[in-house]
């Protein structure tokens, strides 16, 4: 028994020094979310709490890649005060589940605290095939590419540049949510490779673009 004793008061005054000190205490670590089709940036807030008996101070906020960014109204805490940790994550050109991971350091002896942020991603728009080729010589068969919108998305087409090179007939199958595209090229002579461009929206006011590659070889 007297053991145990010996064993138990440096653990006892250890976790006495703790609470003395300041520390910050976080509800949650962990946020998991999905973004909204078309949406470009998702944010979301950390909130913690001094519940020490000194005021904390926050030396340093590191976040995992450079598509993230976290603020704070302030950097020094007192006792019983709280705040909140806002993150945002950058969500252009990215679809699935995003992980991305939030690191702050503070000055009451604990490690950094890591928070995690992830996000599902929707798929805006997709575009079957991204590729339409012809043989050299061969017959000037029309090719099809699909343009679909992603779930609980609706797209607005706006525009199809491409070449002298080619025809494209653009054939609207239900407004917002799928089109053709009927592309054929005015020789199958020689070798050549045009880049077509689609223009939409998914978001109004957002313009964006991707491309149909069309290869005669």
């Amino acid at each position: 028994m007297r053991a145990y004793r010996l064993i138990l008061l440096p653990l006892l005054l250890a976790l006495s020094a703790v609470s003395a000190a300041g520390a910050l205490t976080w509800p949650s670590i962990k946020v998991e979310a999905t973004a909204k089709g078309g949406q470009d940036t998702f944010e979301t807030a950390f909130p913690f709490k001094n519940t020490g008996a000194k005021p904390v101070n926050i030396t340093a906020v590191q976040t995992s890649c450079g598509c993230t960014t976290a603020s704070l109204t302030k950097k020094t805490y007192a006792p019983g005060e709280s705040g909140e940790l806002k993150a945002q994550i950058d969500l252009r050109e990215r679809t699935g589940w995003q992980e991305r991971t939030v690191t702050v350091t503070t000055d009451d002896g604990t490690p950094p605290t890591v928070l995690t942020l992830r996000v599902n991603i929707p798929q805006v728009i997709e575009i079957a095939p991204r590729m339409v080729v012809w043989s050299q010589d061969s017959k000037r068969d029309t090719r099809e590419v699909t343009i679909t919108a992603g779930t609980d998305v609706a797209i607005n087409l706006r525009d199809v540049v491409y070449s002298p090179q080619f025809t494209v007939e653009q054939i609207t199958d239900v407004p917002g949510r799928r089109y053709r595209l009927r592309i054929t090229p005015h020789s199958t002579d020689s070798h050549y490779r045009d880049e077509i461009l689609v223009q939409y929206e998914a978001v109004v006011g957002h313009p964006e673009e991707m491309i149909v590659y069309a290869i005669v070889q």
